[in-house]
């Protein structure tokens, strides 16, 4: 093989081997970029889970103080009823009472 087209080849294959590092290079410098912004995901997603947590905990507790004052506000109604309920019987007697 003459030199020439040796160092010609030999030249060819630098520039390839060249090539290859830079884009080896590329794809570590974009492999990085990614890892980097799956990180900062990755946190946000951890920090979402949490709020979320705090808010079905919250979201529970509330639905357990509206159970209990549904609950309490139909026990009032009850004996408000009952209440009025006993005053009407009371001004009957009292109506009676004027009557005799």
């Amino acid at each position: 093989m003459p030199k020439k087209l040796k160092a010609s080849g030999t030249l060819v294959l630098k520039g390839a081997l060249g090539g290859i590092k830079k884009e080896m290079l590329k794809l570590k410098k974009d492999r990085q970029k990614l890892e980097k912004i799956l990180y900062g995901t990755e946190s946000d997603l951890g920090i979402t889970r949490t709020e979320e947590m705090k808010m079905r905990n919250t979201l529970t507790s509330l639905s357990n103080r509206e159970t209990l004052l549904t609950e309490e506000k139909d026990r009032v109604e009850r004996d408000l009823e009952r209440l009025k309920e006993r005053a009407e019987k009371i001004r009957k007697i009292e109506q009676d009472l004027e009557e005799i």
